[in-house]
């Protein structure tokens, strides 16, 4: 009996069927399959692991099959008069795919594929992997085995789009020079004006916006300035001048997600308390633990006929390492840091990565203290 191999082309997931926030279970799968002569190999029967593992499906007249399966998985491709053959699906690379995706051409008539990976706190991270055309069937990544079947790549050569152009990355840092707020920073809810305002002089003015009557955690709170995580690994670092009116007000950087912990200077009688705060599955409206970390004193400015303002300009950060795993620390001249408080994981929010970014809040009604933010600055 003549004993011929069969080569797999083109093997493809098209989407994801995804119950849950990042577990992708299953996938459709599609591609072809043709002998060593290059001619469909029909009825081959396509298993998982091995042969004896289940069946997922068989090729058809054009050697053609699809098939649900988990992304990561290994097929096991067997026929009559065929040598069986395995193809791993996912190969050695860390990311999920390619799924849920484009092509893209260029005008040097390159291929490219765009797609998504879902990394948890980090969000949905962009991909653009090379892709060939191959019996026309779209081979994407780079085919190392020549199973047929690319491999996406973390890192490979730009596309030639026929010029050179510096390497750009959205904005991070922000010093708050303009009446304009940057792009890279989102609202928790819809904005309002009370939220406060953006100006030309070297500063953004964030008001203290009142907690509910019912407040538990900051899963419902609206006025939180915040932008997507830059990087696997990243420093946040900001300086504000914090104004306070009446006991209970605070302000200070936060990492906000299902899960989130932020570092926050909050007034009480005639100083003002360094505090972390920690919130498990904040969505289920579990309540934050609170821990005082310091005293920091506090300044004041004397105005006839009012209340005197007591206020204070602090430096909050946050490190943020492989994992997510994040760090907080504070400084009174910007120049020496000390480390507070507990270690902290962040979590994604829904449907959405974790967040980095500021707040100011106050328990109260009537006269309403302020924070004013000289900038923000992030360090990768």
């Amino acid at each position: 009996m003549n004993i011929k191999r069969f080569l797999l082309l083109g093997i493809v997931t098209l989407y994801a069927i995804i119950p849950a926030w990042g577990q992708a279970q299953k996938v459709e799968i599609r591609g072809s399959v043709i002998d060593d002569e290059g001619e469909p190999a029909i009825s081959i029967v396509i298993r998982d692991q091995n042969e004896k593992g289940d069946v997922y499906g068989i090729t058809d007249l054009d050697g053609k099959f699809k098939i649900m399966a988990d992304p990561s998985t290994t097929l096991h491709f067997s026929g009559f008069a065929y040598a069986s053959k395995t193809v791993k699906l996912k190969g050695k690379t860390t990311i999920n795919g390619p799924h849920q995706g484009g092509w893209v051409d260029t005008n040097t008539g390159e291929s490219w594929f765009v797609h998504f990976q879902d990394k948890g706190a980090y969000g949905r991270v962009i991909h653009l992997n090379p892709m060939m055309w191959i019996n026309d069937w779209p081979v994407i990544g780079v085919d190392k085995d020549k199973d047929g079947c690319g491999e996406p790549v973390t890192t490979y050569k730009k596309p030639n789009v026929g010029k050179t152009y510096p390497i750009a990355t959205p904005p991070e840092s922000d010093e708050f020079n303009t009446r304009h707020l940057g792009l890279q920073w989102q609202w928790h809810a819809n904005k309002k004006d009370t939220y406060g305002f953006t100006t030309d002089l070297g500063f953004i003015r964030l008001y203290t916006g009142s907690l509910s009557k019912e407040f538990v955690n900051f899963w419902e709170v609206p006025n939180l300035l915040m932008q997507k995580f830059p990087a696997e690994e990243f420093t946040a670092t900001t300086k504000l001048t914090f104004t306070a009116k009446q006991d209970g007000e605070q302000t200070g950087i936060i990492v906000m997600g299902w899960d989130y912990s932020y570092l926050s200077i909050r007034k009480a009688g005639d100083q003002f308390i360094l505090q972390q705060a920690v919130c498990k599955d904040a969505e289920q409206q579990n309540p934050e633990q609170i821990k005082e970390l310091a005293n920091i004193p506090v300044k004041y400015l004397k105005m006839p006929g009012v209340a005197d303002n007591e206020w204070q300009t602090v430096y909050l950060q946050v490190k943020v390492r492989k994992g997510a795993v994040c760090t907080f620390a504070y400084s009174l001249d910007g120049k020496k840091y000390t480390t507070v408080g507990e270690s902290f994981t962040a979590r994604q929010g829904k449907w959405i990565g974790a967040k980095v970014g500021l707040f100011c809040v106050t328990p109260n009604e009537g006269n309403r203290g302020w924070a004013d933010v000289d900038w923000f600055r992030m360090d990768k």
